[in-house]
């Protein structure tokens, strides 16, 4: 016999029933009559529901990453996976586009009603209707019966920007050079040689690929002007570009000593305070150029908020995150979420996918003893590689 969840949604903005808590949404099973809670709140006046309580009602159980910040919603071999303040998920190995970012309230990951509806009608097993107004009808299927529900089209699943073509030019950044020796460690470890050291690594691993080109925006101790490496980019029409850096730490030893691991960044405004700091530091470099436009990187920024690339470059840091955890076994580890973005110039202007990663301190110790070492320094490139080939594999169907 078939089980029916209906979802009562009445009085969007209050409470919409007598023993359910403020604001949340009151779930009726059929036909056992069980009356369930589902928590909800509202944001910017639009209904949010808690994310991990109605992937229950799909029978998926779930986990909370609280230092990635991340939700992963199982179910057999089904897996959906949110990342907090990030605007797109994992459907199995596909990532997906969010019209809005998930949100946290307390502990738990909030997303609009509507966008968790429309995920609910790609999940096998089970029929979703909804009247529009007041209720919604969530029917299990007999295993025998159920077959895939059809993409709806609607924004909250619809990769915007993915692109079909082929990946087969590169363009890989050594940070800093020449007379801008970048950030320095308490070793006397300069960041534009490192660099440099994994760019080349980088190059050397891809070519072996052979279905690609790879070009560097340096290959030897010079300078190279931020704007530069991305008008090399575009003039070679690269299909990726990615720049590499190390981070710093500025002020007492022991902020220093505190403050290790990587981040991967992609072009966009800055969400936190930390993150505006490493872009001004990784900016600074511009002054040696001369005065630049004022406005310019505001309109560029404002451009990418509505193309391809600024999505893009999302998917690709994710991926990058992933390898890296995946292999560093932890000599070096993620720096907060692992993903953060900001207003970086060497980014700006790229009309291709562009990421730029922060390999880790050189003002810490033990970081800067890594970074220079060799075998490091190649584990690093792989996982630089092994994101830019899953990256292409992804592309190459359409994301």
């Amino acid at each position: 016999m078939n089980a029916l969840l209906v979802l009562l949604v009445a009085g969007m903005a209050t409470a919409l029933s007598a023993g359910t808590g403020s604001g949340d949404i009151t779930v009726h099973e059929m036909p056992s009559g069980t009356i369930i809670s589902l928590p909800a709140a509202t944001v910017d006046e639009e209904r949010y529901a808690a994310v991990p309580a109605y992937f229950e009602l799909l029978g998926f159980t779930w986990q909370w990453d609280s230092g990635s910040r991340k939700l992963t919603c199982m179910r057999g071999s089904k897996r959906f996976v949110f990342l907090q303040d990030i605007s797109y998920f994992f459907r199995d190995s596909l990532v997906v586009a969010l019209r809005q970012t998930p949100v946290r309230r307390g502990p738990t990951l909030y997303l609009p009603l509507s966008v968790l509806l429309e995920i609910g009608r790609t999940i096998q097993g089970y029929t979703l209707t909804f009247d529009g107004a007041q209720s919604l009808t969530v029917e299990t299927i007999e295993p025998a019966l159920a077959t895939p529900s059809p993409r709806t089209g609607s924004a909250a699943l619809s990769p915007e920007g993915a692109v079909t073509g082929s990946i087969r030019t590169l363009v890989i950044d050594a940070g800093h050079g020449g007379f801008d020796p970048g950030a320095l460690g308490p070793g006397g470890v300069r960041e534009k040689d490192i660099t440099l050291s994994i760019a080349l690594l980088v190059r050397d691993i891809l070519n072996k690929n052979g279905n690609l080109k790879v070009y560097l925006t340096r290959d030897s101790d010079e300078f190279v002007g931020l704007r530069e490496r991305t008008r090399m980019a575009n003039r070679l029409k690269a299909d990726l570009f990615i720049s590499i850096h190390a981070n710093a730490m500025p002020g007492s030893q022991k902020n220093k000593d505190a403050a290790k691991g990587y981040k991967v960044y992609f072009l966009s405004e800055a969400k936190n305070e930390a993150d505006k700091l490493v872009a001004m530091r990784e900016n600074a470099v511009v002054e040696l150029e001369g005065p630049r436009r004022g406005g310019e990187l505001h309109d560029v920024l404002t451009d990418l908020a509505g193309n391809e690339y600024l999505r893009e470059s999302q998917e690709l840091s994710i991926l990058l995150d992933r390898q890296f955890e995946a292999r560093l076994c932890r000599k070096i580890g993620r720096l907060q979420e692992g993903i953060g973005q900001a207003n970086f110039w060497v980014l700006n202007g790229a009309y291709m996918p562009s990421v730029l990663i922060e390999t880790g301190f050189v003002t810490n110790s033990s970081d800067e003893n890594h970074l220079t070492e060799r075998p490091f320094q190649r584990t690093m490139a792989e996982a630089i590689c092994g994101a830019i080939l899953n990256f292409k594999k992804k592309y190459e169907k359409g994301l």
